[in-house]
C-alpha cells in the first residue's frame, strides 16, 4: 500500500506550501472598566464597599486572549524520486512539516523519510525493503478545562497587566 516506483522514466517530485492559521474569533469578555464595575455591584449587592473607586479609571485593560492567540505560520515541504526498470523499482521521499500554534508557545515539527526498493532476481524470487522513520516534536499548552492556559485567558482579571511595573509577570 506504500508508494512504489515504476519502471520507465525517473520522476522527481517536490511540492511546498506555505499558510496562516488564526482563530476564527474571540469569545467576548469584559474588559477592565466592565470588570471592576460588575464587581463593585457584587459586592454593594452583598452589603459590602466596593473595592474599585473609580472603574472608568481603568480603561480596557489587559485582552489575554489577544495576549495568547497569535497568527501562526504553517510549512510543508516534501521531495519524492522515483523510477527503475523491469527488474529494479525504487521509491524515496522527504519531508518536512513546520506549524507554529495558534497559542503563544506552542508548535509542530515533524521530519519523515521513506525508501523502499523492489529487485526481481529471477521469476520465483523478489527482494526489496520498505523502511520508514518519522521524528516528531510537539510543544503544547494545557488542554482547554478548568484550570488550563486557555481556559484561563476567558477567566483572568483583565485589570492585571502582562507585566508588572517592577518587571514581574502579571
Amino acid at each position: 500500500t506504500t508508494k512504489q516506483g515504476r519502471s520507465g522514466k525517473s520522476l522527481l517530485d517536490v511540492n511546498f506550501s506555505q499558510g496562516w492559521q488564526q482563530i476564527q474569533r474571540h469569545f467576548p469578555v469584559t474588559n477592565a472598566m466592565q470588570y471592576a464595575t460588575l464587581y463593585n455591584e457584587g459586592l454593594v449587592s452583598a452589603g459590602q464597599a466596593p473595592l474599585y473607586p473609580d472603574p472608568a479609571s481603568l480603561g480596557a485593560g489587559t485582552d489575554w486572549q489577544k495576549e495568547i492567540f497569535q497568527v501562526a505560520p504553517m510549512t510543508d515541504v516534501s521531495v519524492s524520486a522515483s523510477g527503475g526498470n523491469e527488474s529494479s523499482k525504487f521509491y524515496f521521499s522527504a519531508g518536512y512539516v513546520n506549524q507554529e500554534g495558534i497559542v503563544k508557545k506552542s508548535s509542530f515539527d515533524r521530519l519523515s523519510l521513506r525508501i523502499n526498493s523492489s529487485h526481481t532476481i529471477n521469476k520465483a524470487i523478489r527482494v526489496g525493503q520498505n523502511l520508514s522513520a518519522s521524528i516528531a516534536k510537539y510543544n503544547q499548552v494545557g488542554e482547554f478545562g478548568v484550570g488550563s492556559t486557555l481556559s484561563g485567558t476567558l477567566t483572568a482579571n483583565p485589570e492585571i497587566p502582562v507585566k508588572m511595573p517592577d518587571g514581574s509577570w502579571g
